[in-house]
């Protein structure tokens, strides 16, 4: 079968969907022989771990396919330029591993990952223009493929309710961490230049409303106050895209200035290196998101073996089990007692440790990649 793939999410700055992609990627290079895989991309300068799937392989051809009028429209290369070099190619089947389908390749089966539907559950935390956008694209584009994969099964329910389409259609497919559990003392001298010099608690991914970055902030404010805790920081890295507008760099200088230090880190990118380090190094992971399709932050820190904060809502259940610390988002007193608790108890934190490796063994890449492969050869049968 020749299948081709969205590959757009390829190259630098690889966010959730990138990492997901290049991780099927992998299993498929080394696992499905008899199939061909097009991996087509626009003008992205593309990374070493991707070069080297591509390189490795006999079974995946890369497709670099430049955006239309040299223009940076994605919006544009769907619509143009993607489908034309797919037709190109006779492809059997077409998988995209976000949330949209070229509209012109209707003919052609296709399959797509949907990892939430935020934007049609709680409009309200996003622009109009992306929300009209999200509508009549992704929606759309939903409702006429051929096989949707979930990450979590309160993702399929959540399409189910807003995507009218049969449950059959919708498999759920979990998501899983790249990274891995370091048998070795984690070394420091790469946070020293980071500005790290102690221990700190950690935070990952795009800032939004629903990850309550500015009460996670106010509790570790909350805690120093208490504490007269000198030295533990708070480092963060993501970009700002809260609706309505929170100015989260505000609240840091605020809480750096009174205390006289650099008290929370908001870090520039990180590579897969530092985040692992970041990961095993850290006292404890704050991830307060009350809407979440799977939360892959979440797996990677219970990979890494680090005790996890977080909440009872949506998908994080599924991923976290009873590894992770269950908290309120906006009790800013009960999250600043974890947080002091983090750094007292021991044997609370070895519990934690342990739990969290146990429950993240539980995903694999191999599993997803192959049981997404499956269904798609099941289709075409």
């Amino acid at each position: 079968m020749r299948i081709a793939i969205n590959g757009r999410h390829l190259g630098k700055n690889k966010t959730g969907v990138g990492r997901y992609l290049l991780s099927i990627l992998e299993i498929w290079a080394k696992e499905a022989p008899k199939h061909e895989f097009f991996v087509y991309y626009s003008s992205e300068i593309l990374q070493k771990e991707d070069l080297a799937v591509f390189e490795n392989s006999n079974n995946i051809v890369p497709r670099k396919v430049p955006r239309p009028l040299k223009t940076n429209s994605f919006l544009l290369w769907y619509i143009f330029s993607l489908p034309r070099a797919v037709r190109k190619d006779k492809i059997d089947f077409f998988f995209s591993p976000d949330y949209f389908l070229p509209p012109f390749l209707r003919d052609i089966p296709s399959s797509m990952t949907i990892h939430d539907v935020s934007y049609l559950a709680h409009p309200e935390w996003f622009s109009i223009p992306y929300r009209v956008y999200c509508q009549i694209f992704s929606k759309h584009q939903a409702q006429s493929a051929n096989l949707i994969f979930a990450v979590s099964q309160f993702s399929k329910d959540e399409i189910l309710k807003y995507i009218r389409i049969k449950s059959e259609r919708v498999l759920v497919t979990y998501e899983a961490s790249h990274l891995k559990l370091n048998s070795e003392s984690p070394s420091t001298e790469e946070l020293d230049k980071l500005g790290i010099n102690g221990k700190y608690f950690f935070y990952i991914g795009k800032m939004f409303n629903r990850r309550h970055i500015a009460e996670m902030l106010e509790a570790f404010s909350h805690y120093l106050d208490n504490s007269g805790d000198k030295t533990t920081q708070f480092v963060l890295r993501g970009g700002n895209e809260t609706h309505p507008f929170i100015d989260i760099s505000k609240i840091i200088s605020e809480i750096n200035t009174k205390n006289k230090r650099d008290a929370i880190i908001l870090l520039p990118f990180i590579d897969d290196r530092t985040l692992h380090n970041l990961y095993s190094n850290s006292a404890g992971f704050f991830y307060l998101s009350t809407y979440e399709g799977f939360g892959l932050p979440v797996l990677e820190s219970l990979t890494c073996g680090t005790p996890t904060i977080t909440v009872k809502a949506s998908s994080i259940p599924e991923v976290a089990g009873d590894a992770a610390i269950y908290v309120d988002p906006i009790d800013i007193t009960k999250l600043s007692e974890v947080m002091s608790r983090l750094l007292s108890d021991e044997n609370w934190v070895e519990m934690l440790r342990e739990r969290s490796i146990n429950q993240s063994s539980k995903f694999s890449w191999h599993s997803t990649a192959l049981k997404t492969l499956r269904a798609i050869e099941k289709y075409n049968e």
